[in-house]
């Protein structure tokens, strides 16, 4: 009888115990439990729909126990731009209305944090609709005013898996008095103060902002942007590197998971895509299809996780308020027949 090794070219790996983040047909030898075992596909199931999220939401948290924030309500037409600062929250099973945010607004990255400890910051805001620098600290009930940003930005990338004292954002913005959109810097919060470190390094500098995010505030990473790229970069708390390409471009996508367990789907290239890549520390791979596409969606998970809500579902910039979520792969165990 052929080996595995013969057959597929590589050995079966002894783990003590299962990889938390498994890709599709990985197999290993669970050496603690004596069996050898298999990662199947991970899939996507239709959650409870919206009721209030918007075109540029953030959404914060787990698979059970998020919330979604921000956005706009309409498209092209008038008024053009309708921001608002409605706040749902998710169990698992069903939406639920919360408080509003103190300030209205849309695009402002991804949240981060959890569902009774998030962070929200910058994005498009009344009455301009222009960059903003404002903080949001959400309790799982009511919204408070954070330290401000010393850079007015939108379209972030975000520490998602950061917390209220331990957050970076970065993308494009400006500064009082200077030319619109020119420091690409990256800043972080300890809680109170924020402070500068690195850009991202990825040219040109436009596609620094409407991308897809994952991570915490020393274990970043950032992924597709403006005008659909395959760009990645991971982030270690003080500068950005260069990681291995997405499989396809995307732009105005959405993120979730962690540096070694990330998602990206959702976004615009010629159209909207419904393909799916997952990333496991060392490279991207198509995951399963989503059942629609969507851009400028609210997006948050675990490690291989994601639910993703609201964004537009087509040319007309109408708000799709179904809610898909994703679940890691399923690990089956091998047995043996005589």
């Amino acid at each position: 009888m052929a080996t595995y090794q013969a057959l597929k070219g590589l050995e079966v790996q002894n783990q003590s115990s299962d990889p938390s983040n498994p890709v599709k047909g990985q197999v290993w030898y669970n050496t603690t439990a004596g069996v050898l075992k298999v990662a199947g596909a991970g899939t996507w199931s239709s959650q409870a729909s919206t009721t209030r999220s918007g075109i540029g939401s953030a959404a914060a948290g787990t698979t059970s126990a998020s919330f979604i924030t921000a956005g706009k309500t309409s498209g092209p037409g008038s008024p053009p731009v309708a921001t608002q600062a409605y706040t749902e929250e998710f169990d698992g099973t069903a939406w639920t209305n919360s408080n509003d945010q103190l300030v209205g607004r849309r695009h402002c990255g991804q949240g981060g944090g959890t569902q009774t400890a998030g962070i929200i910051c910058g994005g498009y805001a009344p009455p301009s609709d222009a960059f903003n620098n404002t903080v949001g600290l959400y309790d799982g009930t009511s919204w408070t005013t954070g330290s401000a940003m010393p850079i007015y930005m939108a379209g972030q990338f975000n520490a998602t898996a950061g917390t209220q004292t331990a957050f970076y954002t970065t993308g494009v913005g400006s500064t009082p008095g200077s030319a619109p959109h020119t420091p690409q810097t990256t800043i972080e919060l300890n809680g109170t103060t924020w402070s500068s470190t690195n850009p991202m390094s990825r040219t040109p500098t436009p596609t620094r902002k409407f991308g897809g995010a994952a991570g915490a505030q020393t274990t970043g990473l950032a992924f597709g942007g403006a005008g659909a790229v395959t760009s990645s970069e991971s982030y270690d708390g003080s500068s950005w590197s260069s990681t291995p390409a997405l499989t396809t471009p995307y732009g105005s996508n959405a993120g979730s998971g962690t540096q070694t367990a990330a998602i990206c789907a959702g976004g615009y290239t010629s159209g909207y895509p419904v393909v799916v890549n997952g990333y496991n520390g060392s490279s991207w791979t198509a995951l399963a299809s989503m059942s629609q596409g969507r851009e400028h969606a609210g997006a948050c998970g675990q490690a291989g996780n994601m639910l993703i809500a609201g964004g537009s579902k087509g040319v007309t910039d109408v708000v799709n308020f179904a809610c898909e979520e994703y679940s890691d792969p399923t690990t089956t165990t091998i047995t043996t027949s005589t």
